[in-house]
């Protein structure tokens, strides 16, 4: 009767567990199947290369950066989105100065990213008598910037330089790219990047240099691509395989929610690896040290054309004032003139701040007056004509 009743019994629980299984597996087909309509609708619905509405944006932003740039790049014939064309130091180097540049004592040559443009934008609206000229790239670190300096001819005659130094990009000064550290939006432009070793400045150059050139080699995905993938791989901190390859999953709308997470955990590894939130930055990595060697070098060549410079350090939000602490101690008695935006105000108050992180208009406008001031002093716009 026991082995009876035992052999019911486990033919009971083995229908249950055997159900069980079949409810949990058809669970999981009706959640994949879920997720992936979910994407694929939202990839058709991708019509534009820059999704249009706020859910497609926020499954887009996911996708893998090799798909997203695949989008933006488009076919042959097709003219490449604008933020392809952003940024490449040639390009530029190739924009014209203002027309009333030549006809103006005051000159002066703007050079960062999108905080330093809304700095020239306020300038213009301060001082009519100061011609402006922005140069830069989007969320361009320092070193992009002292590139395009060695490269511009434009401002040969600016009677100021003014550079922005911005916290959060300090990180990805180690890089030839911002592809690994705009993973949302990837813009593909590189520079140079440079390290302080061995008391000497060694320079990386990028294995492109040029947006056609860019767009022509994405495009065919031949050897010269993949050599600047390995450059990328070899010298991005923030690059990564997960992130950058277009696979299966992209259609995945729960796999790009993760890979945005992962993007993040990267970023904020990143950024670990230079800067503490409670020591500041780690000056004996070799990227980080060269920054006041390439600002010094940068006032040796204003000295020499009788140029003042000027920089404006640009503390991100969160970032209590370690880079004007380093950056002051760094060039203490060097013909430059430091403007700190925590001179202004504190950048740990989320009330200085857009929601995009960006200065609100009236700190950009406070850090617009300190320059305007700098430049209207007495004999500082003097300069040689070269």
């Amino acid at each position: 009767m026991k082995q009876v009743l035992s052999s019911i019994f486990s033919s009971e629980l083995f229908r249950r567990r055997y159900e069980f299984s079949l409810h949990l597996m058809g669970a999981c087909i009706i959640v994949l199947v879920f997720d992936l309509s979910i994407g694929l609708f939202f990839s058709s619905a991708e019509s534009h290369r820059n999704p249009q509405t706020s859910i497609e944006r926020y499954l887009f932003f996911g996708r893998s950066i090799e798909a997203k740039l695949t989008r933006k790049v488009g076919h042959p014939g097709q003219d490449p989105d604008p933020t392809i064309k952003a940024g490449w130091i040639a390009n530029e180097a190739r924009r014209s100065v203002p027309k009333n540049w030549h006809q103006t004592k005051k000159r002066v040559a703007i050079y960062g990213m999108s905080f330093t443009n809304q700095i020239a934008d306020s300038i213009k609206t301060i001082d009519h008598t100061i011609s402006v000229s922005a140069r830069g790239g989007p969320s361009a670190p320092f070193n992009h910037s002292y590139a395009l300096i060695e490269n511009d001819g434009q401002h040969r005659d600016a009677t100021h330089i003014v550079v922005g130094v911005l916290s959060k990009s300090i990180p990805f000064i180690q890089s030839n790219s911002t592809i690994g550290a705009s993973f949302e939006s990837p813009i593909p432009y590189t520079f140079p990047s440079y390290r302080w070793e061995k008391d000497r400045l060694i320079t990386i150059y990028p294995q492109i240099d040029e947006q056609d050139e860019f767009v022509e080699i994405f495009r065919a995905r031949d050897a010269r691509w993949w050599q600047h993938l390995a450059q990328l791989r070899a010298h991005d901190p923030a690059w990564n395989d997960l992130l950058y390859y277009e696979n299966v999953f992209d259609n995945s709308a729960f796999f790009r929610l993760l890979r945005r997470a992962w993007s993040k955990r990267v970023y904020s590894k990143v950024t670990a690896s230079v800067y503490s939130p409670r020591l500041g930055y780690m000056t004996d990595n070799p990227f980080v040290a060269a920054v006041p060697h390439l600002l010094r070098k940068i006032e040796q060549r204003c000295k020499s054309k009788g140029q003042t410079f000027i920089v404006v350090l640009l503390h991100s939000r969160g970032e209590p004032g370690h880079l004007a602490a380093w950056l002051r101690r760094d060039l203490s008695g060097r013909d430059i003139t430091l403007v700190s935006s925590t001179d202004h105000f504190s950048s740990t108050d989320a009330a200085n701040f857009m929601a995009d992180g960006h200065y609100t208009p009236e700190k950009t406008q406070a850090l617009a007056e300190h320059v305007v001031s700098i430049v209207n002093q007495v004999g500082s716009n003097k300069i040689s004509r070269l």
